[in-house]
């Protein structure tokens, strides 16, 4: 019998296809698949040894270094942001360019509630006074609804005086 192939595997892998393991080294951080309070944090920061412009043009690698060890650990960061003593600074531009925007989607949402306020307002107005012309029709149609209209003969219309059928 055969020797199943280590898992995960695919029908589509290359003949002798062997899977990475799931090792990582100590210094990486992987807090976004953790469980929350569960595991202890492996991060051991390291500190800047030296800074040098990246292949990449608009990216800087900073060369920072573990404690009691010969390991260095290379991580590019944007020039405008640079190096710092841990790891790349932290940009707050973005709060800056950002917050117009917020203020602008803020003030435009105001703008629509007031909008929707004051048609609602117009509205309703416009329904009082819908009614009150109702009741005021209402009222003048029962004083005409009582003419007779038994003194009126059928007179016919223009060029029939006398009705469509009948000899002038």
């Amino acid at each position: 019998m055969a020797q199943e192939p280590v898992a995960p595997w695919s029908r589509w892998d290359p003949p002798g296809y062997q899977p990475l393991t799931s090792y990582a080294p100590d210094f990486f951080q992987n807090d976004n698949f953790d469980d929350s309070g569960l595991s202890q944090t492996r991060f051991v920061q390291g500190t800047l040894l030296e800074q040098r412009p990246s292949a990449i043009s608009g990216f800087v690698e900073c060369i920072y270094g573990l404690p009691n060890s010969t390991e260095r650990i290379i991580e590019q960061c944007l020039n405008e942001v640079g190096c710092c003593a841990t790891g790349c600074c932290e940009s707050r531009r973005w709060i800056d360019q950002y917050r117009w925007a917020v203020a602008l989607i803020v003030i435009f949402c105001i703008f629509v509630v007031i909008a929707v306020v004051v048609w609602f307002v117009i509205w309703l107005i416009n329904r009082s006074k819908d009614k009150q012309l109702r009741q005021n029709l209402r009222e003048m149609s029962s004083a005409n609804s009582q003419v007779s209209l038994s003194g009126v003969k059928d007179a016919g219309y223009y060029p029939y005086v006398g009705g469509p059928r009948s000899l002038y």
